[in-house]
């Protein structure tokens, strides 16, 4: 008996396990770190805005090697994340990484262009039109492609998100991946302001991507405290008000506050630097992996280590029941419902249900009954044949 629950222990131990690595090889990556955590789908869009963040903190200090390692990387990066859309077989993440890979690409040789020479203009034309792709291929899916049905959101990703509470405010939104893709569009219509120096246009796009990058922090955390998800938001948002500090002195050009193309290093002091948004810009950007920090070197070693038990352990153990399935049960079609609701045979009656249940005692008593039965006539039968073989004995 012992051996028998040690090796159903080791069973259990091994299907947690296993159902593990089902979900961190998919979206979910609030279970205690592994090194498979950077090969999953979150896991390896969040080394992404790592390179991301570099790179733009290169950028803005005008370090041509850093900023072109980082973009390069980045782009490099997107390969992986062509693996996962592939794999997933979703082609939603498809068509929506073809947009992130062109606004990537805009963003790299807008930043190459002025690292390069110092100035950005010869370059600015190519970036903008780049964008502009980028932006009429998002478009053409939420006005062309959705509303006819050609590429109808991915009911697996859905169950998948909605399991771990991952769900948007906006009922337009039917999974939170497509909120997500909604930040990403806003996020590039800033950008492409940014560009082209459009003041309207910039602050119209840059209050929705304050809000939302605010609102799944609020999500991630309040709703589920999923530690890990919501130091990435955090993080995510610094980037994006890194950015709009840059900006803020390109776009408006704020007297004393403008920024003249001149890169200044972080330690810089003088008069003039301060007076440059760039160099604030800097700054925020470095910020922002300081929850990356905190996160890789104070909570998860305490977390591993089970000084800190938190809400993400509890919800990915319901998580990994969930996700251990390939594919979770959708409820059937509406005509396949009404015909099961079709064969529900109607109430019985109470004394009905009383004869049916004895009958049902009866049926699962009478094979031990037989079985008994049986025994009791074997012995007999033993019995009876042992004393005519004592007689035979005493003869011979």
């Amino acid at each position: 008996m012992l051996e028998i629950s040690d090796d159903s222990e080791k069973d259990k131990k091994s299907a947690l396990i296993k159902s593990k690595t089902i979900v961190q090889e998919n979206f979910f990556i609030t279970l205690p770190w592994s090194p498979q955590i950077y090969f999953s789908v979150r896991g390896s869009e969040n080394f992404h805005i790592y390179l991301w963040i570099a790179k733009d903190l290169a950028w803005s200090q005008g370090s041509y090697y850093p900023a072109m390692i980082f973009g390069t990387s980045a782009l490099a990066w997107c390969l992986v994340l062509a693996y996962h859309a592939i794999s997933s077989r979703c082609l939603e993440e498809v068509y929506m990484l073809i947009a992130l890979i062109l606004w990537l690409s805009a963003n790299f040789v807008w930043m190459a262009g002025e690292v390069f020479s110092g100035d950005d203009d010869y370059v600015v034309p190519t970036s903008a039109i780049i964008m502009e792709s980028a932006i009429a291929w998002i478009l053409f899916y939420h006005v062309i492609l959705r509303p006819l049905g050609l590429i109808p959101p991915d009911a697996f990703m859905t169950a998948r998100y909605e399991s771990a509470g991952l769900k948007s405010r906006f009922s337009y939104f039917k999974n939170w991946r497509q909120y997500e893709h909604a930040h990403t569009l806003c996020w590039l219509g800033k950008d492409l302001s940014w560009n082209q120096a459009c003041q309207p246009t910039w602050v119209l796009c840059l209050v929705p991507t304050i809000l939302i990058a605010a609102d799944f922090i609020y999500v991630t955390w309040n709703t589920k405290k999923m530690t890990i998800d919501t130091a990435h938001y955090v993080a995510q948002l610094m980037w994006v008000l890194g950015n709009m500090a840059w900006a803020l002195g390109e776009v408006f050009n704020v007297p004393g506050y403008g920024d003249d193309f001149v890169a200044y290093p972080l330690t810089a002091t003088d008069d003039v630097a301060i007076h440059r948004t760039r160099w604030y810009s800097s700054w925020i950007l470095l910020a922002a992996f300081i929850p990356i920090v905190c996160l890789y070197c104070i909570w998860l070693p305490l977390t591993c280590m089970g000084k800190i038990e938190t809400a993400d352990i509890e919800e990915n153990h319901v998580i990994v029941q969930q996700q251990a399935a390939p594919h979770p049960p959708l409820p059937p079609p509406p005509q396949q419902q009404q015909e099961q609701q079709a064969v529900v045979p109607p109430p019985q009656a109470p004394q009905f249900q009383e004869k049916q249940k004895e009958k049902n005692v009866v049926e699962a008593e009478e094979p031990i009954v037989n079985a008994m039965h049986d025994v009791e006539a074997a012995h007999s039968a033993k019995e009876d044949q042992i004393p005519m073989a004592k007689p035979t004995a005493s003869i011979l």
